[in-house]
């Protein structure tokens, strides 16, 4: 399944934000008990993890808060993926 995803990619050490608004795809799985993993992170239909050193970082720290996110439960976005997977 993919999905819009939209985040701030942020220095945690520093404390500021690195990108605003990143704008990206998300290819995930949902396993049979309710796990959501990260497949792929896309922009323009590209895999971040395919490309050079700074894509592929970008697209690790996008999936691993995005799975995070994800699989905090009560988060909306979580319950929208739950929702569309069992429909």
């Amino acid at each position: 399944m993919r999905l819009p995803f939209c985040t701030t990619i942020r220095d945690e050490i520093h404390e500021i934000d690195l990108i605003a608004d990143f704008e990206c795809e998300l290819e995930l799985s949902v396993a049979r008990d309710g796990l959501i993993t990260i497949d792929g992170v896309y922009v323009d239909g590209c895999s971040l993890f395919s490309g050079d050193p700074l894509s592929c970082s970008l697209a690790g720290r996008i999936a691993n808060d995005a799975e995070t996110k994800l699989n905090t439960p009560g988060d909306k976005l979580r319950d929208r993926v739950l929702e569309r997977e069992a429909a």
